[in-house]
């Protein structure tokens, strides 16, 4: 049997020691990368990648004018279809007064004759019913220019119609007429204030006519902020009027290109 000395002994165990504190680091960091391992590195992007992003920089831009065109070619045709229905609402209220004109001269041919006077009378004053006569006439002649667009022959005879007959019962809508003939010219100014004499007749049936026309004057004129008032005050006054809806939505385009306008 071999026996070691002691300082061999000693110098053995400080070897097996070191030794013993090596594994044991080397095991720890062993350890730690198992944990945590290295991050993969990711596919390096390729060209095609790259022409994939900028085509989207420059597609969703050009999306955007396209979308924006097209809403701007909607407004236009909804305010074309605007125009077309106040055409169509005035030819609805022309004929409709037409068709009371002819109603109003078939019951005067279905009434007696008036009585004729005895030989020998006077008959410088004509009878009532030849004033009344001739009014209607005047407004028939006044309704069938304007509907053919002899606009300055229809303010003409509308406006006699007031001067024979300011007390008759069709002299509101000949002022309403009136206020037509100026909105047709493009005097639509002077069309204002006609359209505002028709609230002078307490009895008239025009009131949200004219107060609808004031409106879509003030809208020729530029003036959308009058406008806006203008509408307001049918949808208030009027809230049964035909005009109504038509009012409202164009109260809507109003305030839209308002907001368009303070961006």
């Amino acid at each position: 049997m071999i026996r070691i000395s002691g300082p061999f002994r000693v110098r053995a165990g400080v070897w097996a020691l070191v030794c013993a504190l090596s594994a044991g680091g080397c095991a720890t960091t062993r350890y730690e990368a198992e944990e945590t391992p290295p991050p993969v590195p990711g596919p390096p992007r390729t060209q095609a990648d790259t022409a994939s992003v900028d085509t989207a920089r420059t597609a969703v831009p050009t999306e955007i004018d396209s979308l924006k065109a097209l809403l701007s070619g909607q407004a236009q045709k909804l305010a074309d279809l605007e125009a077309i229905q106040t055409e169509l609402s005035g030819k609805v209220a022309l004929l409709n007064d037409r068709i009371r004109a002819l109603e109003d001269r078939l019951q005067a041919s279905l009434s007696p004759p008036p009585a004729r006077p005895a030989r020998g009378r006077s008959r410088s004053a004509p009878p009532p019913s030849s004033a009344a006569s001739r009014v209607k006439t005047l407004y028939q002649t006044a309704l069938r220019d304007f509907e053919a667009r002899r606009l300055e022959s229809a303010l003409k005879a509308f406006s006699e119609v007031l001067a024979v007959a300011p007390k008759d019962d069709l002299a509101d809508n000949a002022q309403y007429w009136i206020g037509e003939c100026y909105c047709g010219l493009g005097k639509h100014e002077q069309a204002i204030k006609e359209f505002q004499k028709v609230f002078t007749y307490s009895d008239t049936e025009k009131d949200d006519d004219a107060q609808f026309k004031i409106a879509r004057c003030f809208i020729d004129l530029g003036d959308d902020d009058r406008a806006v008032i203008e509408l307001k005050r049918l949808t208030v006054d009027y809230p049964e009027s035909e005009y109504l809806r038509r009012a409202e939505g164009l109260l809507r385009d109003l305030r839209d290109h308002k907001r368009q306008r303070t961006k």
